[in-house]
C-alpha cells in the first residue's frame, strides 16, 4: 500500500485490514505547518521489467496556500541515490498521470519513484510523494534478491507499498469492518481470455469520495506481497525555510527556470544584475530579470521555450562582468539519502518474473506499443521578440559571394558600418530616425536569435554562404528597460557555424520539456472473431485508470483480458486530503483456453 503522511509531531498509527479484497484506509494525524502542498505517487504495479513502461499518477492536496502549483516533477532514483529518469508535467485537476519507459541497461533491484512541485522544495522531503518499484533486468534470469525467499504460500496476505514510514513511530494493525470502507465487484471471478470484464465499485463511507484515485488491474504477483511495513523511506535533516524569501517560487502556470549570479571576486551573491536569456531560432527574442538581494534570479517560461537550448548572458557590458558567475539551479535535486526496503519475497513472484521476461521479449519481437499520448492544450506559445519587423533585410545568396562579414556590411549593408580597431572590431548602426549620424555605442547584436556582447573575430569571419540573413533596426531601440543603440541580427544557414566561444560569461543550457499525460490503450473484441487471426495481445497490465478525481457511490467500469491466462487482481489506491492513504483490491481468475 502507498503510505502518503506529511511530517507531523506527534505519532502515527497505521492500520492495515486484512481482507483478500479490501485493504483499509490508514489512520494520520494533521499535516504540520510545513506541508503546506503535499503528494502521493501511484504506480499501476510495483514489479517491471526493463524495457517495458511504467504508468503513474502523482496527485497533489494543498493546504494553506493561495497560489496552488500547477507544474509536478518526477525523478526515478536507484539505491545509490542516482537519478535514473528525471521529467515534470501540467498537473490536471490536481493530478498528473504519464508513464517511463525503462531502459534496458538498468540493473536489477529496487528504485524510488519521487514526486514534488517546485514549492515543495523549500519544505522538508517528507512532504514529496515516494514510491518504491522493483526492476528485473530482462536478462538477469538468476534474479539474486528474489531466490532469498521464505517458503510462504499463502494468497492472503494484503499489498502494502511504500510512503512515508519514516514518520510512523508505532505500528499496529487493526481488522475493521469491509462494508464500512469501499467493496469492489466484478462481474465474474473467471473469465476467458479476451473476455469483457465489467467491475462495479461501491464507497460505503462519504469520507473516501473526496480523494485522488488510480485503478488498475495486473497479474496478483506483479505487486509485492508482505505483512510487515518497509524501511524508511528517505532521511534527511529538516532545515526552517523563510516564508517571505522562498528559494523557489510556486509554479502556478508553467515552468520557472532559476539560477544565482554569483561575484568570484568578492566571493558572494551578486544583486540587481541583469539577467538576459536568448534562445537560438529564426527569430531574435528576448527575456531578462534582475537578480534580487540574495542574488537570484527567475524566468516563467511558457511553451516556446521549453525544451529548448537557451543561452543566459548579463545585459551589462562593463569589465567587472568577468568576475560574475551564473549558477543554475537543478530542479530534480534531491538531497535525502535512499533507503531501499527489505522485503520478503514470495515464491510465486520470481515465477511471475521469469514468464514476464519472456512476455517482454515477444513484445519488443511483436513491436507492440501499448503507450498513447494524450494531447492537451498548451499554456501559451510564444516568442518575447525584440522587434516585429527590421527596418533593413539583406539576404548575402542574393548577390556576390563576399569573404567576411567587414566586406558584406561595406558592400551589402549602407547602414552598418564595421571597423577592425586596435581593441579588436566595432560596429555601429546608422540612426535613421533622428539626426542621420552614427551611434556612439554598439547596437544589440543577434546571432540565430542569441544575444552576444559584441563583435569579436569569429563574427567577422563569417562569409556569404554561412549567413542565410541579416537584419537591422537602426534606431534607438529598448525592450522594456534594456535600451540599445540599434539592432543587428545574424541568421546563419547552418547551426554547425554557431560558437559559444562568441559569448562571454554566458551559459547554454536545455530548459525543462514538459512531458504530455500518457494512457494504456484499451482493445475492444468481438466474440465472434477467432482471436488466432489477429495479432497477439500480450498485455499483462489489462487496465489503467489514473486521476479520478473523487469516487461517487457506485463507480464502474470495464476492460478486456488479454492472451496471458494466470491470477489477476483489481486494485484501486487514493490519497484523501487529510493524507490517509487507502488501497482495496479484489482478485479474479483469468482461465487458459480451451
Amino acid at each position: 500500500m502507498l503510505l502518503k503522511k506529511a511530517a507531523g509531531v506527534m505519532a502515527l498509527f497505521v492500520f492495515l485490514f486484512f481482507f483478500t479484497e479490501n485493504v483499509g484506509a490508514l489512520n494520520g494525524d494533521d499535516f504540520s505547518e510545513n506541508c503546506n502542498e503535499v503528494v502521493s505517487v501511484v504506480t499501476d504495479r510495483d514489479i517491471y521489467i526493463a524495457g517495458e513502461s511504467m504508468f503513474f499518477n502523482s496527485g497533489i492536496f494543498h493546504h494553506k496556500t493561495q497560489a496552488q502549483s500547477k507544474i509536478m516533477n518526477l525523478v526515478l532514483l536507484d539505491k545509490n541515490h542516482q537519478a535514473i529518469y528525471e521529467t515534470s508535467g501540467r498537473l490536471n485537476n490536481n493530478s498528473y498521470a504519464s508513464s517511463i519507459y525503462i531502459e534496458d541497461t538498468l540493473q536489477t533491484g529496487f528504485y524510488q519513484l519521487v514526486g514534488f512541485t517546485n514549492y515543495l522544495r523549500n519544505q522538508p522531503q517528507e512532504c514529496y510523494g515516494h514510491k518504491h518499484v522493483y526492476i528485473v533486468n530482462r536478462f538477469d534470469k538468476e534474479i539474486s534478491h528474489i531466490k532469498q525467499v521464505r517458503e510462504d504460500t499463502s494468497t492472503s496476505i494484503p499489498t502494502l507499498d511504500s510512503g512515508r514510514v519514516h514518520n510512523v513511530l508505532s505500528h499496529e494493525y487493526q481488522k475493521t469492518n469491509k462494508e464500512q470502507t469501499i467493496t469492489i465487484k466484478p462481474a465474474k471471478t473467471v473469465v476467458d481470455l479476451r473476455e469483457k470484464m465489467d467491475v462495479h465499485i461501491r464507497v460505503n463511507d462519504s469520507t473516501f469520495k473526496a480523494g485522488i484515485y488510480s485503478v488498475s488491474v495486473s497479474p496478483v504477483h506483479a505487486f509485492f506481497q508482505q505483512n510487515q511495513p518497509p524501511d524508511k523511506t528517505f532521511a534527511v535533516e529538516k532545515s526552517p525555510q523563510n516564508k517571505h524569501n522562498r528559494k523557489f517560487l510556486t509554479e502556478t502556470a508553467s515552468v520557472i527556470f532559476s539560477g544565482r549570479v554569483w561575484d568570484k571576486a568578492l566571493k558572494q551573491y551578486k544583486p540587481n544584475v541583469s539577467v538576459v536569456l536568448t534562445t537560438p531560432d529564426t527569430i531574435a527574442s528576448l527575456m531578462y530579470t534582475k537578480t534580487n538581494q540574495d542574488g537570484r534570479f527567475f524566468f516563467l517560461l511558457n511553451d516556446y521555450y521549453l525544451g529548448k537550448e537557451v543561452f543566459l548572458s548579463f545585459r551589462d557590458f562593463s569589465n567587472h562582468d568577468h568576475s560574475l558567475d551564473i549558477q543554475l539551479d537543478n530542479r530534480y535535486e534531491n538531497t535525502a539519502k535512499y533507503h531501499p526496503p527489505r522485503y520478503d519475497f514470495r515464491p510465486q513472484t520470481r515465477d511471475y518474473v521469469l514468464t514476464s521476461q519472456e512476455v517482454i521479449r515477444a513484445v519488443k519481437a511483436y513491436s507492440i506499443d501499448l503507450v498513447d499520448t494524450i494531447t492537451t492544450d498548451k499554456w501559451q506559445n510564444f516568442a518575447y521578440k525584440v522587434y516585429s519587423t527590421p527596418d533593413h533585410t539583406v539576404i548575402p545568396s542574393e548577390y556576390e559571394p563576399l569573404d567576411d562579414f567587414m566586406e558584406i556590411s561595406r558592400e551589402l549593408l549602407y547602414p552598418v558600418r564595421s571597423r577592425h580597431q586596435d581593441e579588436g572590431y566595432s560596429i555601429r548602426l546608422l540612426n535613421e530616425r533622428e539626426d542621420f549620424a552614427y551611434f556612439d555605442n554598439p547596437p544589440a547584436i543577434f546571432l540565430d536569435g542569441l544575444l552576444l556582447h559584441k563583435a569579436n573575430q569569429r563574427v567577422m569571419d563569417l562569409n556569404s554562404p554561412q549567413i542565410d540573413r541579416i537584419e537591422t533596426k537602426n534606431t534607438r531601440w529598448a525592450v522594456g528597460d534594456l535600451a540599445f543603440d540599434g539592432v543587428v541580427s545574424i541568421f546563419l544557414t547552418d547551426d554547425e557555424y554557431r560558437d559559444y566561444t562568441y559569448f562571454l560569461n554566458g551559459k547554454n543550457v536545455q530548459t525543462t520539456q514538459l512531458k504530455p499525460n500518457t494512457r494504456l490503450m484499451q482493445p475492444k473484441y468481438n466474440k465472434q472473431e477467432n482471436p488466432r487471426h489477429h495479432k497477439p495481445d500480450l498485455r499483462q497490465l489489462l487496465y489503467w485508470s489514473p486521476g479520478i478525481n473523487g469516487l461517487s457511490d457506485d463507480f464502474e467500469f470495464s476492460f478486456y483480458t488479454s492472451d496471458l491466462e494466470g491470477n489477476y487482481r483489481i486494485t484501486i489506491k487514493g490519497m484523501l486530503p487529510d493524507g490517509r492513504v487507502i488501497e482495496h483490491h479484489k482478485d479474479f481468475i483469468v482461465k487458459p483456453a480451451p
